[in-house]
C-alpha cells in the first residue's frame, strides 16, 4: 500500500511539475509575443516621425525655394525699372564728391573737404 501511495505522489509530483512547467512556459510565450506587439508598434510610430519630419523638411525647402526665387524676381524687377531708369549722370564720376576725411592737399569747403574727381 505504501508503494501504491508513493507512486501516486510521485505522479501527482511529475504532473504538478509538468503542468507548473507547461503554464510558467506559456506565460512567458504569451508575455513575449506582447513584447514584440509592443516593439512593433513602437517601430510602426517611429517610422511615422521619421516620414512626417522628412514631410515638413521637404515642404520647409520648397518655400524657402520660392520665397528666394520671389526675391529674385523682385531684385530683377527693382534693377529694371528703377536702376536702369535712372539718370546716368547720377552714376557718373565726374561729379563732385563731398568728402569728410582730412587730405593735405583738398580745398577746404564749408563742410567737409572737397575733392576734386580728376
Amino acid at each position: 500500500m505504501e508503494k501504491k501511495q508513493e507512486a501516486e505522489t510521485e505522479i501527482d509530483n511529475m504532473i504538478y511539475s509538468w503542468t507548473n512547467t507547461s503554464s510558467f512556459n506559456h506565460r512567458n510565450a504569451i508575455l513575449a509575443e506582447k513584447e514584440r506587439r509592443e516593439e512593433f508598434q513602437k517601430e510602426q510610430y517611429r517610422l511615422l516621425l521619421e516620414k512626417n519630419k522628412a514631410t515638413q523638411l521637404r515642404r520647409q525647402n520648397r518655400a524657402n525655394a520660392r520665397e528666394k526665387l520671389r526675391i529674385s524676381n523682385l531684385q530683377d524687377v527693382i534693377i529694371g525699372e528703377i536702376v536702369s531708369s535712372a539718370d546716368k549722370t547720377e552714376w557718373s564720376p565726374k561729379i563732385p564728391v563731398l568728402d569728410i576725411r582730412d587730405y593735405p592737399s583738398a580745398q577746404k569747403v564749408s563742410q567737409g573737404y572737397y575733392s576734386d574727381p580728376q
